[in-house]
């Protein structure tokens, strides 16, 4: 994991813990309120279709952040980062580097139904930034940046007022900018994954 991505999410898991203790709720005329809301979770991506990151790459379980900051009745907005590593496993169809390391950046539209007591439903629709960038041993090998369109939902169970563990699946589709054979294009430029995630949520 590069210094720059853990230096910061250590300062986004800081920032959002501190904001979670906040307990007064300040509301806004127009409906709008502070909602402080965070979330750690460990994630992992289930690569598909016909493209190099599914084809040529294993992957590895990756770590997620998100901070919840203003809501509207049950909608709230999230920001959150994700950093998740791939081995390569075809070195004739990626070349001789070892990894890839895939970092996002994106915000997120959640709404919250609550199905009981202790169950809570959050289904949400994002669009972010994403970063690839090959190492080997230690060398850099050049990166690709791109977006990611996001679609999914988690499921919340409340162990106390302000505590609860969740699971939670998404669909991730990717384009990554490439300048390759327009054959290859969408193997390196398009992608497509299912991520499963499970963690804690702060409230």
């Amino acid at each position: 994991m590069g210094k720059k991505i853990v230096f910061a999410c250590l300062a986004f898991l800081v920032y959002g813990v501190a904001s979670a203790q906040n307990d007064s709720i300040k509301k806004a005329p127009e409906g709008l309120k502070e909602d402080w809301t965070f979330r750690g979770y460990l994630v992992y991506p289930i690569q598909f279709g016909d493209h190099s990151l599914a084809d040529a790459h294993s992957a590895n379980p990756g770590l997620g952040l998100t901070l919840g900051a203003f809501s509207y009745r049950n909608f709230s907005l999230f920001a959150g980062c994700e950093f998740l590593q791939y081995k390569v496993t075809d070195y004739t169809k990626i070349g001789n580097i070892d990894r890839t390391n895939y970092s996002a950046f994106f915000g997120t539209i959640v709404y919250k139904l609550a199905v009981s007591k202790k169950i809570e439903l959050y289904p949400d629709l994002g669009l972010g930034y994403v970063v690839l960038k090959q190492r080997s041993d230690g060398r850099k090998f050049g990166h690709q940046d791109g977006t990611e369109v996001r679609l999914g939902f988690t499921a919340n169970y409340r162990v106390s007022k302000k505590t609860s563990f969740f699971i939670g699946a998404h669909y991730i589709y990717n384009t990554f900018e490439i300048a390759t054979n327009e054959a290859y294009r969408d193997y390196f430029g398009k992608a497509n994954q299912l991520q499963v995630s499970a963690g804690i949520q702060l409230d």
